[in-house]
């Protein structure tokens, strides 16, 4: 295992999937349809391939804990929609370790014992579990007050045309305090510190937190926050409106999502590893796996994935820090991808990238 993965592996890293799913099915269009591979990270954009109805769903990780989410999430179509959002720390009602143990036959040795073994991240609200939504929880409790009140956050929900975010974010919010305090907070020695790892910075060169900035700024004045569960989990840590929810949660997702899970197929192993087993994918969801490999592993990655994708295949991927295009063998849809990149909710990264398989 390399030093960027070991960290990864041990650890829940992600609660919640932070690749906009909107812009992901986008992407992939119609190849949605067939066979896809997809990271498992946070499980959410897994289960928004097999609940847009993939043909099957091969959900990869190195991470024991992320597959375990995965799988719960999986599982809680077993529950009702009230019951399934109160286990996940996003509803009132039964204690989420009862509604765990209801589960917990229905889940794999592996994952069984991994939620044994860690109650305290059920009881302390699943979907801000992962080390990185404890590093945005410490930014949003105790930095953000110190810039904008609560109201100034509030007045977001209520701004509908892009014209007035733009007018409110330069008069109201883009203050000389916010801007030094999220470079300090988001800086790469405190996010290496707090909420990803060194390792993963290791491809990285130049700025960090400049380039986060304005990020944050482009999901500020983009999309109405009112219909952006990243941005309202961001400042709020929780979601304002039902509608933002992801697929899973919402009613008719979670109706659909007992026969959705039946297609979803979980692997402990490296995506290299699967690869030399698996294939004849229509779609593949990357999340943002290039962000940690060099260049050669990079081409040998994309060398593996054509070689196991069918011809027209889609892939999307994203990139935070270190800029990964398409490898040899996959066109780049580079008019598809800036479209998508008006769209995209989430602020902590480059406009997303999407190739066919020629």
């Amino acid at each position: 295992m390399s030093e960027v993965a070991r960290p990864l592996a041990a650890r829940l890293n992600y609660a919640q999937v932070w690749e906009d799913d909107q812009v992901l099915l986008a992407g992939l269009g119609a190849r949605v349809g067939g066979r896809a591979l997809s990271i498992a990270s946070g499980g959410d954009n897994a289960l928004a391939l097999a609940l847009a109805g993939a043909e099957r769903v091969d959900a990869v990780d190195l991470s024991l804990p992320q597959l375990a989410l995965t799988e719960l999430k999986l599982a809680s179509h077993r529950l009702s929609l009230d019951e399934a959002r109160a286990l996940f720390g996003v509803g009132a009602g039964t204690a989420a370790g009862v509604l765990y143990l209801r589960l917990r036959a229905h889940l794999s040795d592996g994952a069984r014992g991994w939620w044994d073994a860690h109650p305290e991240l059920i009881a302390g609200g699943l979907l801000g579990a992962g080390r990185f939504e404890r590093y945005l929880e410490l930014f949003r409790r105790r930095l953000l007050p110190l810039i904008h009140g609560a109201g100034r956050r509030e007045r977001w929900l209520t701004l509908d045309s892009e014209e007035a975010r733009r007018r409110y974010y330069a008069e109201a919010w883009d203050s000389p305090r916010w801007r030094a305090l999220f470079r300090v907070f988001f800086s790469q020695r405190v996010m290496a510190w707090l909420g990803r790892s060194p390792e993963q910075f290791a491809q990285v060169e130049g700025p960090v937190a400049s380039v986060l900035l304005e990020r944050a700024r482009r999901m500020f004045v983009g999309p109405s926050i009112r219909d952006n569960r990243y941005a309202q989990w961001l400042l709020f840590g929780r979601w304002r409106e039902e509608g933002v929810m992801p697929a899973w949660l919402t009613p008719e997702g979670h109706g659909a999502l007992g026969q959705a899970a039946e297609r979803v197929h979980l692997y402990h192993r490296s995506l290299q590893e699967h690869l030399g087993e698996e294939g004849g994918y229509d779609a593949l969801n990357l999340s943002d796996i290039f962000e940690y490999l060099d260049p050669a592993q990079s081409a040998d990655l994309w060398t593996r994935l054509r070689a196991a994708s069918l011809s027209g295949a889609r892939a999307v991927w994203w990139e935070v820090l270190v800029p990964r295009p398409a490898g040899a063998g996959m066109e780049p849809l580079t008019e598809l991808a800036a479209r998508l990149a008006v769209e995209d909710r989430v602020p902590f990264y480059a406009p997303p990238r999407v190739a066919e398989r020629r």
